[in-house]
């Protein structure tokens, strides 16, 4: 309890269900409609694959018991899936591998894996960003703002469109919306 910050959205919601008796993972879960699936776990990512660096297997593990505080569902995957990628990052740079690595972490049929197959695959087609973007857009728009889907699939996209340099790579992904903060940083 004295190391979660911030009395705000899914952070007060795991405080005030930890306070109550509802330990990880129902901390999470209880009552948190609004943010299970949101953006606030998958931002903490890093720390795993720096501690797991070139095992995506442990860095997963390890995501899923943070993100399984304040998330449930999707907002889990979206944190064993950025911290898989980051901790394959370490010995392999070939993105399109470091994507496939880090969606065998995470469950085929889950909205954050559908999301990102999106896109993956508008940039296969050669399609713009733009385009790609949108049709992130429209398949998540049911989700509404802030849901790491949608978020998650913009660092994907500004990943794969930046083809490697940094700059264009950050731009891209910020340039998609939403929640900036945490595509731009991740």
């Amino acid at each position: 309890m004295n190391f979660i910050i911030g009395p705000w959205n899914e952070y007060s919601i795991c405080k005030s269900n930890i306070a109550r008796g509802f330990h990880p993972p129902l901390s999470g879960a209880c009552n948190n409609d609004a943010w299970k699936w949101s953006n606030g776990a998958w931002i903490r990512s890093e720390i795993w694959a720096c501690i797991f660096p070139g095992d995506p297997d442990l860095a997963a593990l390890y995501a899923s018991y943070d993100a399984c505080a304040d998330h449930s569902g999707e907002g889990i995957y979206a944190e064993m899936f950025t911290a898989a990628l980051e901790s394959a990052a370490f010995i392999e740079k070939d993105i399109q591998k470091l994507i496939a690595i880090a969606l065998s972490k995470i469950p085929a049929d889950s909205r954050l894996a559908r999301a990102v197959k999106i896109a993956c695959s508008g940039y296969k087609d050669g399609k713009t960003l733009l385009e790609t973007r949108n049709a992130i857009v429209k398949d998540s728009e049911d989700l509404g703002f802030f849901q790491a889907p949608a978020n998650v699939a913009y660092t994907v996209t500004g990943l794969l469109y930046g083809e490697g340099d940094f700059g264009r790579t950050v731009c891209y992904a910020v340039n998609c919306g939403d929640d900036t903060d945490c595509t731009g940083a991740t």
